[in-house]
């Protein structure tokens, strides 16, 4: 029983921690969306904290998914309006660092939602 205890408490642990490490980014610009093998990724040129900078793009997220349908939705919506989109995100496993010393499309910080502004 006291395992079972300390297992589910080790449990809400990890989920909380999880989702203390979602970040979010308010009304970024972004130059261009890239899509490939079912991943859509996103390039902004402003220093995102939390973030790698891999050729400039920031943000990757699956498009095979419905929720990954809908965000490439939103975000080619912003860029045909030439509006801001605001970012909800995992954070990157290789923060700041970039395509030379570190930062590869597996490291970078995943969008789990987006907004237009």
């Amino acid at each position: 029983m006291k395992s079972s205890i300390l297992l589910l408490a080790a449990i809400i642990v990890f989920s909380l921690s999880e989702k203390a490490s979602a970040d979010y980014v308010p009304e970024i610009v972004f130059q261009n969306v890239y899509v490939q093998s079912n991943l859509c990724y996103v390039q902004s040129i402003a220093d995102i904290s939390n973030t790698c900078s891999f050729f400039s793009y920031r943000f990757k997220f699956d498009t095979s998914t419905s929720q990954g349908k809908a965000m490439l939705s939103v975000v080619l919506m912003a860029k045909a309006l030439n509006k801001k989109i605001s970012v909800w995100y995992n954070k990157s496993s290789a923060v700041g660092t970039n395509e030379t010393n570190g930062c590869t499309t597996a490291t970078m910080a995943e969008a789990t939602g987006v907004a237009i502004n």
